[in-house]
């Protein structure tokens, strides 16, 4: 039995489509989509940037399974819920500019991830609490919402196979043989301190509201429960949950 863990970091929006996972990076210069990875207890080793400057890729993580299903794990609630009660409550959509383009953005690129027979769950929370804030005209105070994910982890168990990430046909890497345990690290975080852009609102580059297109939230760590200010650490460009009950998001 081989167990295949992934960790995943920084801008991303995470969802269930027809029994598979769906992972979606929006990527810039400061967010390159490093990929690491190690075997058993082995220090993680940089691979390679799978963002690309210049177009947006769509990959596949492919592997044998008899009875593929997809699961979430424990404190899965805990990952950012964009269509939560402190949210979009009404719902998400792709934004349509977004979908007509094919989904390549000026300035920005987009890796689009497949993840069959895999089971979702919370790694790690953030060191603060979360300050939601409705950016639209009298959208009403800020509000705590506690503590959310910072990473999130993603398993695969494995019986006498291999786990391969596709690009079409083309395959960037294989992971799972003779080894107990592989893991990898798909990091789309910033890592910037002192952050002046709350790079959050990158998710409204893809994303809107199912009804009001004018409703933006912001969202990020704080430094005190009084003053609700952001906290810059990190750039707040944490994992979000677009839909885990197989909720609003759909193909582009």
């Amino acid at each position: 039995m081989t167990k295949i863990n992934i960790t995943i970091r920084g801008l991303s929006i995470i969802y269930l489509q027809n029994n598979e996972w769906q992972v979606v990076f929006i990527c810039d210069n400061n967010h390159k989509l490093h990929l690491l990875s190690s075997i058993d207890n082995e220090p993680l080793v940089y691979q390679e940037d799978l963002a690309y400057p210049d177009r947006d890729r769509i990959l596949n993580l492919t592997m044998a399974a008899t009875n593929p299903s997809a699961n979430t794990g424990a404190d899965f609630d805990k990952i950012f819920k964009m269509t939560g009660q402190y949210a979009h409550k009404n719902g998400i959509k792709w934004e349509r500019n977004f979908l007509d383009r094919g989904f390549f953005l000026a300035n920005y690129t987009v890796v689009w991830l497949s993840i069959p027979n895999a089971t979702v769950f919370t790694k790690r929370l953030t060191r603060l609490n979360y300050v939601v804030e409705n950016k639209k005209p009298g959208g009403g105070p800020k509000r705590d919402i506690g503590k959310v994910a910072k990473e999130v982890g993603i398993e695969i168990q494995l019986t006498n196979s291999t786990v391969n990430l596709m690009e079409g046909n083309e395959e960037i890497a294989s992971f799972g043989t003779d080894v107990t345990t592989h893991n990898i690290v798909l990091d789309n975080d910033c890592r910037a301190r002192n952050c002046t852009n709350q790079d959050f609102f990158m998710y409204y580059r893809v994303l809107s509201d199912a009804i009001d297109s004018q409703q933006k939230f912001d969202a990020g760590q704080h430094i005190s429960l009084k003053g609700k200010k952001m906290l810059g650490t990190a750039g707040n460009c944490d994992p979000i949950d677009g839909g885990g009950g197989g909720g609003p998001l759909t193909n582009f």
